[in-house]
Order: structure tokens, then C-alpha cells, then sequence
């Protein structure tokens, strides 16, 4: 949008691509997209105010043009860019997290579990763009833009908060069908969080030092999972837990080899949070 830019340019702020946010529903937009509207939001509104006043331009295009400026600086529509803003920087951070290549399924469980934690927070302790907002709120005006109350829908932070963080448990348990009756869920969760268990003996940081039988259990029932040779792995893991987790034997590396392969097929599965 080339008088868009040169909007930006005239008030010598950072213009991010702003993509196609008043085309579509924006609150499936991304974190992108509405970090672009947010962070541009005086050179948004000026482009609108100049565009609905452009004698240049016919009357159905300055209309829309009018539309836009008054949804922008509705108060309402300002509130719930935020509270998109501040739940898709969560779950941007999140994704980025998921998709180094270096974290292991225990630790994508344990960080998922955070993350939904930190957005179920949002309802007691609004994120940064919230309070940004309700601070403009008390004065009615944001960036220099006046705001209005207007007619534009607020989304019910609540509800939203709820949704997406049901959504995250319900990826947390990638063995368990949408449609599972509640028996056969609770069971494939339970194995699931078996599994995560017996995975993570395997990260030296978890080990008890004090018990020189920990995690062989864990191990055993690891291997009859993977169909890895139950005394193979167990002699391997022995040796390396005596090398403080510093050298991989041999005998450890099919089943390493196994948890890493099980570890790609649910993350391509529906372990991502994108």
C-alpha cells in the first residue's frame, strides 16, 4: 500500500506489512498482522481519515474508507486488538520454542503446559497490550487518535482465554481422538502421560543420583513401547548414566534413535501449537 507507506514515512514510524487484516475476519489474522496494525496504528488511521476526505476518490470509496477510521478508533476494536495481540505473542513465542529441533517431547509437554498456564493468566493479570489499552480507554485516545465508543463488537476475553487454552490441552494429548468417549480418553491420556514419563528418565538433568536403579523401570517399559531390546537398552542406559549422561553407548542408541522417531511423527501429528 504505497500511500500507506508514505503515511508511515510522514510520521517517521516503522511500517510492518500490514496484510490483508480489514479483508478477513481479523481475529484469525496473525500475531503479524495484528502486531503491524497495533504498532502502525497512527499511520493506519491518518492514511483512512485522508483517504475518506479525497475529493479524488468516489463517494463508495470514501465511505469505505470512513468505515475503516471508525472501526480503527473504536474503542472496542481497539480492546480486542489487544487481547489478540497479547495471546499471539504467547503462542508465537510458543511455536518458535516447538520447532527448534533440540526439545524433546517431555519438554514440548512441559513448556505446552506452561503456555497455558501464562494465557489462563490473562484473565487475572492482563498482558502488556490489555493495560496499553485500558489506559487509552481512561482518556479516549491512543497514539494521538482520538478514540470513540462506536459500534464495533468487543471479543468476551473470557470466553477467548478459555477457547484457546482448551485448544492447548487438547493438543497436549495428540493419542487421544476428538470424538474418544470419556473412558477411552482418560486411559489414552494416562498412557500418554506414562509415556512422557519414561521418556524423560532419558535427560540427565532428571536423574536421582542417589538411587543407582533410577529410571531402569521406566526403561524396560519404554522398550516393550518401542519394540527396542529390553536388555540391550538396559545395559546402555547403566553405562550411561555412569558416565554422567557424557557418552552414548551403542546399546543406547536404538532406543534413543526409537524415542526421537516417535518424537517427529507427534510433532507432525499435532504437537505444534502454529
Amino acid at each position: 500500500m504505497r500511500q500507506l507507506s508514505e503515511c508511515a514515512h510522514n510520521l517517521d514510524i516503522a511500517l510492518r506489512r500490514i496484510g490483508k487484516v480489514f479483508s478477513v475476519r481479523w481475529v484469525a489474522s496473525s500475531w503479524r498482522a495484528v502486531s503491524a496494525v497495533w504498532q502502525s496504528y497512527p499511520a493506519l488511521a491518518q492514511h483512512f481519515r485522508e483517504a475518506s476526505e479525497d475529493d479524488t476518490r468516489d463517494s463508495r470509496e470514501r465511505a469505505k474508507f470512513k468505515g475503516l477510521l471508525s472501526k480503527l478508533c473504536s474503542i472496542n476494536f481497539l480492546k480486542s486488538l489487544a487481547l489478540m495481540a497479547d495471546v499471539l505473542t504467547e503462542l508465537k513465542n510458543l511455536s518458535e520454542i516447538l520447532q527448534n529441533r533440540k526439545t524433546t517431547l517431555p519438554k514440548a509437554h512441559d513448556i505446552m503446559t506452561t503456555y497455558v498456564k501464562r494465557i489462563e493468566s490473562f484473565n487475572r493479570y492482563p498482558g502488556q497490550h490489555a493495560v496499553d489499552a485500558s489506559q487509552a480507554e481512561e482518556v479516549m485516545e491512543f497514539k494521538g487518535e482520538e478514540l470513540r465508543v462506536g459500534r464495533s463488537p468487543i471479543i468476551d476475553s473470557a470466553q477467548f482465554i478459555r477457547a484457546v487454552a482448551d485448544n492447548m490441552k487438547e493438543r497436549l494429548f495428540t493419542t487421544t481422538a476428538n470424538r474418544a468417549q470419556a473412558s477411552v480418553a482418560a486411559n489414552r491420556k494416562e498412557a500418554y502421560n506414562s509415556l512422557i514419563n519414561q521418556m524423560a528418565v532419558l535427560n540427565p538433568d532428571n536423574w536421582d543420583h542417589d538411587n543407582p536403579r533410577f529410571g531402569d523401570n521406566e526403561v524396560r517399559a519404554l522398550c516393550d513401547v518401542l519394540h527396542v531390546n529390553q536388555q540391550e537398552a538396559h545395559l546402555g542406559f547403566t553405562e550411561y548414566k555412569a558416565s554422567g549422561g557424557r557418552n552414548i553407548p551403542n546399546q543406547m542408541k536404538k532406543l534413543l534413535m526409537a524415542v526421537d522417531t516417535l518424537q517427529e511423527m507427534l510433532t507432525v501429528n499435532g504437537g505444534s501449537a502454529q
